[in-house]
């Protein structure tokens, strides 16, 4: 790898770490909640447990946020005529809060991107199981099918740790490659060539992302809706630009 290779890379690395500001915003313990009529929904963060930084730089288990690996993020949820508690899990860490007008669906969405793996959550609360959960970036490294076997045949290395990251869409290859630590996960030479094919999200050409690690991917007021589909939810909210964006998650079958 030559010399003007590194030094591009390590200016991307530098910029997807956290500044002095990120460890004064990321500091100390985070607390966030909301009430509808049924349920009270509390979450909880604590920046300063060492567990952190383990639990994320492990890049291909990020799933083990919701284990009991994860003491240090939690979402619990009351019910509010009597205060017993009638789900509660581990979680990453979460900005934003919503309840279906039925109370059976809760939304988490999340600004962070600092040791944060997934920017979009969703808890079925009637069944208690996580229906959803998704890293969420401004850009993707979109490829044909054919680019993409190329770039396994040269880099085999990063298959591994991107195959769960990456979705088919049609006769392309979406790949969720821009989170902390990659570069030193699949290598630079690999992170360079996808940084070749990098795009806007697929939904939304208006996310951004900041120096501060932090994605700006929701308007401050998203107004979420939910829709139940055949063999899927519709989840739909508003972008940075307020244009409403529509998001297909597939419902689990059993």
């Amino acid at each position: 790898m030559n010399t003007p290779v590194k030094v591009i890379v390590a200016i991307i690395v530098a910029q997807a770490l956290p500044a002095l500001a990120d460890m004064v915003a990321y500091g100390g313990k985070h607390s966030l909640s909301i009430t509808n009529d049924v349920y009270i929904v509390n979450h909880t963060h604590d920046w300063s447990a060492g567990q952190l930084h383990e639990l994320y730089s492990d890049l291909d288990h990020h799933e083990r946020f919701f284990t009991k690996a994860n003491n240090f993020s939690r979402i619990t949820v009351l019910e509010r005529a009597t205060g017993r508690e009638i789900f509660s899990s581990p979680s990453p860490a979460i900005t934003y809060l919503w309840l279906s007008p039925d109370s059976r669906y809760l939304v988490c969405l999340s600004s962070i991107m600092l040791r944060n793996p997934y920017q979009l959550v969703i808890w079925d609360l009637r069944t208690k199981s996580l229906v959803w959960k998704e890293h969420i970036a401004a850009t993707v490294a979109v490829l044909t099918k054919e680019k993409m076997r190329d770039f396994y045949q040269q880099f085999p290395k990063a298959e591994r740790h991107l195959s769960p990251r990456t979705r088919v869409a049609g006769p392309k290859m979406i790949v969720d490659y821009s989170a902390l630590g990659m570069p030193n996960t699949i290598g630079d030479e690999a992170f360079m060539y996808l940084l070749g094919y990098d795009k806007p999200h697929p939904y939304s050409t208006n996310f951004s992302q900041s120096v501060t690690n932090s994605v700006h991917w929701y308007y401050g007021t998203p107004e979420i809706a939910l829709v139940e589909a055949k063999r899927e939810l519709v989840l739909s909210l508003l972008d940075p630009e307020q244009k409403r964006i529509f998001i297909h998650v597939p419902i689990p079958r059993g």
